[in-house]
């Protein structure tokens, strides 16, 4: 590679005749005595910095120049949801956000948009796998032989407001309690202790919901991953119904 336009060798001190004359480099020992390290154009480093871009260097580079490992490709071009998968599970707010805020200075609105839908969508997946695939509120899961999912990933406060996507900021919720939380029917306390509305009127139709109020939510194995009492705060605040 060192006649590449993008990438350059660097020889070590006395060595850049020698590097001159040779064709190519068959050993490591060989290598390691001319060149004291590489150097890549820095416009392509640039580039590299964006996650997305990075990923698609890799699969180039694996489709081009490691053929063989076509039948592995797929750990490969999983590579970038892998990392966002990583970044809304182990971040805090403050330094997703600023990610996020570095990701869209670096992009067109319309790849932005493809970002963020491809954040959301991770989101989606990751919540309901740290509850193992049940809702934090009722407990309600579905077992099936065909891999059906029916429990939602729930943003406590709102990603159009937060920009949010980190872990806690998420729990996992069966649809009818994913919009009764979402209407301010039902709430979460400090002590992660369900709070339902008293606007709703009791009766046996309204019984499955008025009966969790007092109970304690399902949390996730990890405390870390536990939902913000700063996120649950605002969503008493700003959208439970007293």
């Amino acid at each position: 590679m060192k006649n590449e336009p993008f990438y350059r060798l660097i020889p070590r001190n006395g060595m850049m005749k020698t590097l001159n004359k040779v064709k190519s480099l068959k050993s490591i020992n060989r290598l390691s005595e001319l060149i004291a390290f590489a150097e890549i154009d820095k416009s392509l480093f640039d580039l590299l910095q964006q996650p997305k871009v990075r990923t698609v260097f890799i699969n180039f580079i694996i489709e081009e120049y490691f053929p063989e490992f076509k039948n592995t490709k797929n750990q490969f071009s999983n590579f970038y949801e892998t990392q966002i998968e990583t970044e809304i599970l182990k971040e805090n707010k403050t330094s997703y956000i600023s990610k996020l805020e570095i990701i869209k200075s670096e992009m067109d609105n319309d790849a932005f948009e493809q970002e963020v839908f491809i954040r959301g969508g991770i989101f989606k997946k990751t919540i309901p796998k740290i509850y193992n695939y049940s809702c934090c509120i009722t407990g309600f899961k579905v077992n099936t032989n065909y891999n059906i999912q029916m429990i939602d990933a729930c943003h406590i406060i709102p990603f159009s407001i937060s920009q949010d996507d980190t872990i806690q900021n998420g729990i996992s919720l069966s649809p009818n309690i994913h919009r009764a939380f979402d209407r301010g029917l039902i709430t979460i306390n400090q002590d992660y202790i369900i709070r339902v509305s008293p606007s709703i009127n009791k009766s046996s139709s309204t019984s499955e919901i008025t009966e969790l109020d007092g109970k304690s939510i399902i949390l996730p194995q990890d405390p870390r991953h536990y939902p913000s009492l700063e996120a649950l705060e605002w969503h008493r605040k700003e959208v439970f119904l007293f």
